[in-house]
């Protein structure tokens, strides 16, 4: 029995993005029925059914392998040489491709079947690049503006965390919460894909999605902390990403941000957000802190912590003023960073006021010291003085008492 590749994952995100991704090749490879299999979800997309037909064909793929590997071989090589075609027209990146083989490359390897990936993979083009780009500031306000509070919600928290867009699909109202400075909502603090294994990591969204939110959570009356994050308008049920994305671009189209329908636009519809927050965040963070808050592998022993260090919570807040959409956030963000530095000037110059002080205490109470001593000494001065004129009294006596002893012996001699 094959065991297909996304039964070794534990992540049911990882799962899906393993057998999302195994279509391209399948389908290349005519092991499903393209009528079975939508890319984008439209009339007749059913989820079940494409399921089924994705592991029937990687199925058939595995036991075509394992009898024919030069054949399965040539099918990879063939798909990449198309792939690379597309490479070269900057519609797919060289990532994209190697992502698209990950689940193959596992099926090949649970299932013992040898198949050597060094040359293959050294095929793939890496010198083309997706022609893609982020959304400007102005364009993310005009999306922000015209779009209903629930997609409102979607929009600030992906341009300021760079979350993408199916993390709404296991996001709970208990995984957004305030993060709080001496007391002071500062920002929000987000828990992406909670409970999925490695797949959960912690990030931070502006205090102006913060606010945006808890706006949201008041209209919907304060629901259950298992309650999904954004909530169709029944609010018992989540609005799934796919939808999410479909309301954008409606947006989109009702902004004339998009004008004309073509394979791939100047900005993904969902994905231009997270490059605006990319962009955006590494011209005010280090990068290893902007890529650990997108959920990136940053290759350090940090990584495995999810949870925040100090110093990209900082370095976020610095961030923020310039990941806010309103402008006046963005200006109450820049004031209230004006008001602590003057806050803090000020407190400087009250601790050097109450030192200078201080030391004025300190030289009077010196002073009063001197005072004493000096007031001591001229006590004892005045003592001595007294002393003096009470000896110079007894010499003086001490005279007259040898004149009239002289002067008796001397009539003493007279009379004799």
């Amino acid at each position: 029995m094959e065991t297909l590749p996304w039964e070794a994952l534990k992540s049911p995100v990882s799962r899906s993005n393993y057998r999302r991704k195994s279509r391209w090749l399948l389908e290349y490879g005519g092991y499903v029925d393209p009528r079975l299999i939508h890319h984008k979800p439209g009339p007749g997309f059913a989820i079940k059914e494409e399921n089924e037909e994705i592991e029937r064909g990687m199925r058939r793929f595995i036991d075509d392998a394992r009898r024919d590997p030069q054949g399965a071989r040539s099918l990879i090589l063939g798909f990449i040489n198309e792939m690379n075609m597309r490479i070269d027209a900057g519609e797919i990146s060289h990532d994209s491709v190697k992502s698209v083989l990950k689940p193959f490359r596992l099926a090949l390897d649970l299932n013992d079947i040898p198949f050597s990936w060094k040359n293959p993979l050294r095929l793939i083009h890496v010198h083309g690049t997706v022609k893609d780009r982020e959304y400007t500031l102005d364009e993310v306000r005009l999306m922000a503006a015209k779009a209903a509070l629930p997609a409102r919600v979607a929009i600030l928290f992906m341009a300021s965390s760079g979350i993408r867009i199916g993390a709404f699909d296991f996001l709970r109202v208990r995984d957004v919460a305030p993060l709080e400075i001496d007391g002071k909502v500062v920002c929000g603090r987000l828990t992406v894909y909670a409970g999925e294994g490695h797949d959960e990591y912690e990030t931070l969204i502006s205090r102006e999605a913060y606010d945006t939110w808890t706006e949201y959570m008041k209209i919907r009356g304060n629901p259950l902390p298992d309650a999904p994050a954004i909530a169709s308008r029944s609010g018992r049920a989540g609005v799934k990403a796919t939808t999410l994305k479909n309301v954008l671009n409606k947006i989109a189209w009702r902004t004339g941000l998009r004008k004309e329908k073509k394979k791939r636009h100047e900005v993904q519809i969902a994905h231009g957000f997270r490059k605006f927050y990319d962009n955006v965040a590494k011209d005010y963070m280090d990068e290893p802190y902007v890529e650990k808050l997108m959920g990136h592998d940053t290759g350090t022993k940090e990584h495995y912590d999810r949870h925040l260090p100090k110093p990209a919570i900082e370095q976020y807040l610095r961030a923020m003023p310039f990941l806010s959409i309103s402008e006046a956030y963005r200006q109450v963000t820049v004031l209230e960073k004006q008001l602590e530095k003057a806050e803090g000037q000020n407190r400087q110059e009250m601790t050097e006021l109450r030192l200078q002080v201080l030391e004025s205490e300190r030289k009077q109470r010196e002073l009063e010291k001197d005072r004493e001593q000096l007031r001591l000494t001229t006590i004892e001065m005045e003592s001595l003085k007294k002393r003096l004129a009470a000896l110079g009294d007894l010499e003086k006596r001490q005279e007259e008492t040898n004149r009239a002893i002289r002067e008796l012996r001397r009539l003493v001699d007279d009379r004799a």
